[in-house]
């Protein structure tokens, strides 16, 4: 081998390390923003459910009074049709607060990990195609020192 090939192969080794730190750094970086896509597609998602929730709330309790005023003029008693009509949603919403509680966090709690799976599965990919670039620059590097070591 000659001197020249020695100091090729030296400034090659010397880069090394700063590109692994660059490949570090990357794939910190690319972790990351696949997490903020993540957790802003999980939020938007929550908003239009929200909202959604809010127009249907709305919207129920508008017809919830018609309904009252309803039975109020049937039974000539406009207290008695809003005590009808309110009765059945306090006892729905009773039976919703002592038994639904748990599932829905389940529920929630398991579509939020499911979402942040997904992620890590889309920067896994990502990565992987990383590693192959890498292995790429390795190769191009063990055939260096093989043509310089047959020399």
């Amino acid at each position: 081998m000659r001197g020249k090939d020695f100091d090729e192969l030296g400034r090659t080794l010397k880069k090394l390390p700063v590109e692994i730190r660059t490949l570090i750094e990357k794939r910190v970086e690319l972790t990351l923003i696949v997490f903020s896509e993540q957790a802003s597609s999980i939020a938007s998602k929550q908003i239009y459910k929200a909202l959604g929730v809010i127009v249907l709330a709305v919207g129920g309790i508008v017809m919830l009074f018609g309904i009252a005023h309803l039975i109020g003029e049937w039974l000539d008693s406009r207290a008695l049709g809003f005590i009808i009509t309110a009765l059945p949603i306090l006892i729905f919403g009773a039976m919703l607060i002592s038994l639904r509680p748990k599932v829905l966090v389940k529920k929630i709690r398991e579509e939020i990990l499911q979402q942040m799976l997904v992620g890590v599965e889309q920067a896994t990919k990502k990565s992987r195609r990383l590693d192959s670039s890498e292995k790429n620059t390795q190769h191009v590097i063990e055939n260096t020192r093989k043509e310089e070591f047959e020399r």
